[in-house]
């Protein structure tokens, strides 16, 4: 069984001096405005613009914000961000000032828990124990040594808890990417989805793919969730590895 380190400050410090922030987000926000964008030409102007709620989950180094920070109306969007790793949380919340920011996961438990974050390529952290992470045991990050796998402790929140805890009645755009535990975030939102609450958003995870694969779920299992509570799901070309789904009666 694999042995599994623990981060210090200064683990969090030679990351930042590392790693490009830019230069991982620029695939990420082209995906982003795709799918936004289709998301709004769907709802036209049936949607008000003048007061919008989004959640970024696996918040990253803040790439879906970035993009949301272009759209005309952008200053009526209340961003929700969550994201673990100490170093992107504060890299983030000090770069968007107006950011709730809060630095842990969402999934379907309250409490505490594991992630799994690889010294540099934390783009691929995960609470799920993937395969890969004994591969990059062997692999040289961006600081060009091997790389270390942490096993982080931090705090485990629902979408419906968070909603009930901040008096959050509606989310219109979700935007989730937690390599493989997107279903256990969705089942974490049950009575959002149930009562309709949630408008639309976008997830990792689409048929074939290992990250799903790895968490013991797969794409037809969101497909099947989303689809009882009334939800399309779109797989487009442009974003093979992204999928968008929205509430149908709304638009």
């Amino acid at each position: 069984m694999a042995s599994y380190d623990t981060p210090t400050e200064s683990d969090f410090k030679h990351f930042l001096e590392t790693y490009s922030f830019d230069t991982c987000s620029d695939n990420d926000v082209s995906i982003h405005r795709k799918l936004l964008t289709k998301f709004f030409n769907i709802f036209g102007s049936s949607i008000d613009t003048n007061n919008l709620t989004m959640f970024d989950i696996g918040c990253n180094a803040g790439s879906f914000i970035k993009v949301v920070k272009t759209l005309p109306f952008a200053n009526n969007i209340k961003i929700h961000s969550f994201e673990p790793h100490p170093a992107l949380c504060k890299y983030v919340k000090n770069k968007y000032t107006d950011v709730i920011s809060n630095e842990y996961c969402l999934t379907n438990t309250v409490g505490k828990g594991h992630i799994y974050i690889p010294s540099q390529s934390v783009l691929i952290s995960s609470i799920i124990n993937r395969p890969v992470f004994d591969i990059l045991r062997t692999k040289p990050g961006a600081d060009k040594t091997i790389q270390k796998v942490w096993k982080y402790e931090t705090k485990f929140n629902t979408i419906d808890n968070y909603c009930k805890e901040n008096d959050i009645n509606s989310i219109d755009y979700i935007k989730l990417d937690v390599e493989g535990a997107e279903y256990m975030v969705f089942e974490g939102a049950a009575q959002m989805l149930k009562n309709r609450k949630i408008k639309g958003g976008q997830f990792e995870g689409t048929p074939g793919g290992t990250c799903l694969k790895d968490a013991g779920t797969s794409f037809d299992m969101i497909k099947t969730l989303l689809n009882s509570h009334g939800y399309e799901v779109i797989l487009d070309s442009s974003t093979p590895n992204d999928v968008l789904f929205y509430l149908k009666s709304t638009h």
